[in-house]
């Protein structure tokens, strides 16, 4: 009896062992890129954003791996965090955006309506807070390739 119950123990223990062996296992399906950059406006520096690294999928696949992120410093630099410290992006094409902080939104009708208090209603960012180049976002893609990946982003008007 005591035979069989450590026999039953001990598939559940190498059972376990194996889930958090491949739990563990996620960050290396996506290889990585370091990725630093500075951000800039009319040649002014980016301070009071965030950026954003989205995977772009490749055609024919669904998996593109976690976005990255990093917080813009006083000059508009910037080194992006996927799954640790600075450890970078996801290789391949990224969709980039830079969100500013404390961006006020208004709400601008969406669709008419004849009665304005049932008129659906979408968040807009407002201009009166965002530096000029913002106003008028434009469609950033770049190409993280290797070990070791540079930008300067020009936020133009």
């Amino acid at each position: 009896m005591i035979a069989s119950a450590l026999k039953r123990k001990g598939g559940s223990v190498l059972l376990l062992g194996c889930l958090l062996l491949a739990s563990g296992c996620g960050s290396e399906d996506f290889p990585l890129g370091h990725v630093t950059g500075r951000v800039t406006c009319q040649t002014q520096p980016i301070t009071n954003a965030t950026i954003l690294f989205t995977p772009v999928a490749k055609s024919g696949s669904t998996l593109v791996g976690k976005p990255a992120t990093s917080k813009l410093g006083p000059d508009g630099s910037f080194e992006l965090t996927t799954y640790q410290t600075h450890d970078g992006a996801v290789l391949g094409s990224h969709r980039v955006t830079v969100m500013f902080d404390g961006q006020e939104l208004d709400s601008v009708p969406l669709i008419e309506e004849s009665n304005p208090e049932y008129a659906v209603r979408r968040p807009s960012p407002s201009s009166r807070k965002l530096p000029s180049c913002a106003r008028n976002p434009k469609v950033i893609e770049l190409e993280v390739t290797g070990a070791e990946n540079h930008f300067d982003i020009e936020l133009s008007n």
